[in-house]
């Protein structure tokens, strides 16, 4: 008994791996990329850790403790974000009735300190496309054709030009919207806008504002 809510302990033996595995499946309306986002947290972060463990013996103070030593050699972007998934796990556990009360809550967080951004002049970024698209050593066996990958510059000069994230052009590549054959000199942000990923999602980079240049 615990604030004044009577929760059946038996309810709560069941370890954070099978319980997480039911909560990664009941989250269908987070976009693919978010679903694999956490798919990978969990994976990587809170299994190796959480999962033969049950969630009647998960304490603050264990959480806590956790978080912390992640602190210490990862970012503190990086712990936020598998603080807020495992939260997330155990909070969806109380509203089941498995828990009383979320033992993730109130958890200290390392602060993420903003860091001054740094962006490329105009003939920076041209200079890294083309270095992308003529390697240094190229083999000589290789068509004159074949020498220049036009699709990494195609790539660098879209990144540069409409400020979207390394994965969203990851997927046009391998949907065909960015070809290893001939293509413009410049991406267009028009081309970007009315894209649309291959499981039917709606591309992040939408609005105005994250189509304008980020290059100074």
């Amino acid at each position: 008994m615990q604030t004044g809510v009577y929760v059946d302990p038996n309810r709560g033996k069941i370890t954070i791996g099978d319980w997480s595995a039911r909560w990664l499946d009941g989250q269908a309306h987070l976009k693919p990329s978010t679903h694999e986002r956490y798919a990978g947290i969990l994976r990587e972060h809170v299994l190796p850790q959480w999962s033969a463990v049950q969630l009647i013996d998960v304490t603050h103070a264990d959480v806590q403790a956790r978080v912390s030593r992640l602190a210490a050699r990862r970012s503190p972007a990086t712990v936020r974000k598998v603080h807020r998934v495992f939260s997330l796990i155990v909070k969806t556990a109380v509203r089941d009735g498995r828990l009383a009360r979320n033992p993730a809550a109130e958890i200290n967080l390392p602060r993420v300190v903003a860091t001054e951004r740094r962006y490329l002049r105009h003939e920076q970024v041209h200079a890294l496309a083309q270095a992308l698209a003529k390697p240094a050593e190229v083999s000589k066996h290789r068509r004159l054709d074949e020498r220049e990958n036009r699709a990494d510059r195609l790539i660098v000069l879209f990144l540069a030009y409409t400020g979207v994230r390394f994965g969203e052009p990851a997927v046009l590549r391998g949907a065909g919207w960015i070809s290893c054959g001939a293509g413009p000199s410049s991406p267009s942000p028009s081309l970007w806008c009315r894209a649309r990923d291959r499981s039917g999602g709606h591309p992040r980079a939408t609005s105005s504002a994250r189509c304008r240049s980020r290059v100074s």
